[in-house]
């Protein structure tokens, strides 16, 4: 087998490998046969000739590493009574209580209004679900601690891969 590369400014742009006792001359018409020269079996695209016709090869690349699919997300659901059951006589008392007067206050009163009146299902995974825990917490409507018990509950009722669709 005999190498064959096509040079553009000192640059090999195309290389053929021949099988034995085949010569370049019968795989091509003479016209594009004519731009061929023989160089050793090492040369591949890319690689460069010097004016004294040594050869430097490109560093080879490396493949890109494939990217791993994220772990799908585990949804876990309640029913709303199922939820609100899951917080203590005291905590409903005082995120029920807590003051609207500042903007912690409307979103407590908004977020707990909202489950307890507009929605069938909470979805334990969700992030508001999660944000809104954090928020109870941070304001001791809920006791330290409480966010990563109450976020344990629920039934999985499927697995969801990031980004992907509902």
């Amino acid at each position: 087998m005999k190498t064959y590369a096509r040079i553009v400014n000192n640059t090999a742009v195309e290389v053929v490998k021949t099988p034995d006792g085949i010569s370049i001359g019968e795989m091509y018409t003479p016209d594009i046969a004519k731009d061929f020269v023989e160089v050793p079996s090492a040369v591949v695209v890319g690689s460069t000739v010097d004016n004294n016709g040594a050869w430097t090869h490109p560093v080879p690349v490396s493949p890109p590493i494939p990217v791993q699919p994220a772990a799908p997300i585990p949804i876990r659901e309640l029913t709303t009574v199922e939820f609100e059951l899951l917080f203590t006589y005291d905590e409903v008392k005082a995120i029920s209580t807590y003051p609207t007067t500042s903007l912690e206050g409307d979103r407590v009163a908004y977020y707990w209004s909202m489950l307890q009146h507009r929605i069938k299902t909470v979805s334990i995974t969700s992030p508001l679900v999660v944000e809104v825990l954090e928020l109870l917490e941070t304001l001791d409507l809920i006791a330290a601690g409480r966010k990563a018990a109450i976020l344990a509950a629920g039934t999985l009722v499927a697995s969801k891969a990031l980004g992907g669709a509902d």
